[in-house]
């Protein structure tokens, strides 16, 4: 919701509909958001059958994800692009930014379970990985894939420093392909090979490659 507004992406449209702010007006998008992410915060710190420590500990994941440490600092590296930017410095953006909310999203369930700090540790940094992929297909999206396949904006990036200002189509598609394949090892190597979440890897690259009419079989 907040990623749509006019000082943000600008988007007109996302998921084949206008966005919130675009629907009910700047006020209620800014409004919906904040009250979204209390919801988040709300439904962690009441949840039955967890001890309080896991909580605690899922909801410190949440503030990191969304505050200065992740969200908020990669969205501004994003409006701010350094003009020179490199694929390490765009992967860097990606991670405080995308990145952060899968990695959140690995972590959460860990630390709800009562996993080790080094255990959560391990589940975030797999999730940052897809992120980063995540967030480079998206790139390639916005620059070769036609808005009414992908149902949202293009070319919304043009005055951003994005993977596909660095590298041509295949070699950022390798790129992408590299991130997951991280994200896989990291969850083999947890013993979580079989998990729904390393499915989810492969359909990821699917769903995404395919609006670029690219084979999508590159995390191998």
């Amino acid at each position: 919701v907040l990623d749509d507004l006019p000082a943000m992406d600008d988007a007109t449209e996302r998921r084949g509909a206008p966005p919130t702010h675009v629907q009910f007006g700047e006020a209620t998008a800014v409004l919906a958001a904040i009250s979204l992410l209390n919801e988040g915060y709300r439904i962690l710190a009441s949840l039955e059958g967890v001890a309080p420590r896991a909580a605690a500990a899922a909801t410190y994941e949440m503030t990191e994800a969304v505050g200065v440490a992740g969200l908020t600092s990669g969205q501004w590296r994003d409006l701010n692009p350094l003009p020179d930017a490199d694929a390490a410095t765009i992967a860097e953006t990606h991670a405080g930014k995308t990145g952060a909310l899968f990695g959140a999203a690995l972590a959460i369930p860990g630390a709800l379970a009562g996993q080790t700090e080094g255990h959560v540790a391990k589940l975030r940094a797999a999730g940052i990985e897809i992120g980063t992929a995540f967030q480079g297909y998206d790139d390639l999206l916005d620059r070769y894939a036609k808005r009414a396949v992908i149902g949202k904006d293009t070319a919304a990036d043009q005055n951003r420093r994005t993977v596909a200002d660095v590298m041509d189509r295949e070699a950022a598609l390798v790129w992408c392909g590299m991130h997951l394949r991280r994200s896989v090892d990291a969850l083999a190597a947890m013993g979580l090979s079989n998990s729904l979440t390393a499915t989810y890897i492969e359909g990821l690259a699917a769903a995404l490659s395919a609006p670029l009419e690219i084979d999508p079989r590159r995390i191998a």
